[in-house]
């Protein structure tokens, strides 16, 4: 695709104090050039599209001896060659018992016909991965999950996030498994349904397609994102730690202030909202989450703009707002990604809706962070 590195670097200056460095369809000898002062590299992101030979050998030594600090690794590879494991084979121990964060995206793990080679990479993620906290997997289906579900134990796991580039079967039971032996884990997102176990004591936050949620683990969710639309939002009485939640479809608004009106954190997908009868009624059910200060996401016609914000300042403690006017994600405001702040004087009349200085407390995926696509 390019014959060119691309990667992005600060001045020369600067380069020492460089925490995350990423590269793609890249020439190795002038990205090493400049990693040799880079001692601060925290963070190493690789994309690969198979175009043009690339010795991961020489780019993972590079690493080992230029970014001693490294904690993060994310590797996307659409070459027909297996590189993924390459690289780990290509680490040393100490360089992986350092990482924690590891994100892996890919459409080919050839390694699978031999399941010696299988076992010597993946058994890498019990051996050595010893302070990993943060999985990251995209990749085609439950095979190429197997051998790190089965053959793993990760002690410090607190996020784990799976996603497929097909549709997929019912979880492998291998995933079932590795879910109960992970007990640690915080914070889980899958692009699938699953029935989870009866245990997971420690996990608050949850993204996955509609499913079954136990009772024992609904009690302690504060944060949960469903991917896909779903009727029948009962559960959500189940749920008294809620606080962030995410939704596809406008109707939900009902379903939500009767079963979650103690949430402060809302979003119900891109739809349409226009002034009109609908509107008033999705307003008054709006005023009955007594505790939201973020809403989002909604396309508007732009000269209805005005009296729609107005209507939503109805709500006493609503402080961001993301509305849109078209399919760019732009407002007539400006506002970044669509996101707005709601002023408001001393006695709390609204007063206007700018662009906020930062979007570090606003972020609507996962509405911290903890969540996001590894894309396909």
């Amino acid at each position: 695709m390019h014959n060119f590195p691309c990667f992005h670097l600060p001045s020369t200056k600067a380069q020492d104090q460089t925490k995350s460095l990423s590269a793609q369809d890249l020439d190795i000898p002038p990205l090493i050039r400049a990693m040799r002062t880079m001692i601060s590299v925290e963070q190493f992101s690789w994309s690969y599209d198979g175009e043009t030979g690339v010795d991961i050998a020489v780019l993972a030594k590079a690493l080992r001896d230029f970014c001693p600090r490294l904690r993060g690794l994310s590797l996307t590879s659409w070459s027909s060659d297996d590189l993924i494991s390459v690289w780990f084979h290509a680490m040393n121990s100490d360089q992986l018992s350092n990482l924690t964060q590891i994100s892996i995206c890919t459409s080919h793990l050839t390694v699978i016909a031999d399941g010696t080679i299988i076992e010597s990479v993946f058994g890498m993620f019990t051996n050595n991965f010893i302070r990993l906290k943060d999985l990251r997997l995209s990749v085609t289906n439950w095979d190429v999950l197997h051998p790190i579900l089965e053959l793993s134990y990760l002690p410090t796991l607190q996020r784990l996030c799976i996603v497929f580039a097909q549709s997929v079967a019912a979880p492998h039971k291998d995933f079932v498994c590795f879910i109960q032996n992970h007990g640690s884990i915080e914070a889980l997102s899958l692009g699938f349904s699953a029935e989870l176990p009866l245990w997971m004591p420690k996990l608050r936050k949850l993204e996955m397609r509609p499913g079954y949620i136990p009772p024992q683990i609904a009690i302690n969710i504060n944060c949960l994102e469903l991917t896909h639309a779903v009727k029948d939002l009962t559960f959500l009485s189940n749920m008294p730690q809620l606080r962030y939640l995410t939704l596809v479809g406008m109707d939900a608004v009902s379903h939500v202030a009767r079963y979650a009106p103690h949430i402060e954190r809302l979003s119900l997908g891109h739809g349409w909202i226009a002034l009109g009868k609908c509107f008033d009624v999705f307003i008054e059910h709006l005023t009955n989450l007594s505790r939201l200060t973020h809403l989002c996401s909604f396309y508007v016609n732009p000269r209805e703009s005005a009296a729609i914000k107005i209507r939503m300042a109805e709500l006493p403690l609503l402080t961001y707002l993301r509305i849109l006017s078209n399919i760019w994600g732009e407002t007539d405001d400006g506002g970044e990604d669509g996101w707005l702040m709601v002023k408001r004087d001393e006695s709390g009349k609204y007063l206007d809706c700018v662009s906020p200085p930062s979007l570090r407390n606003v972020s609507q995926k996962g509405w911290g962070g903890h969540f996001y696509s590894l894309g396909y």
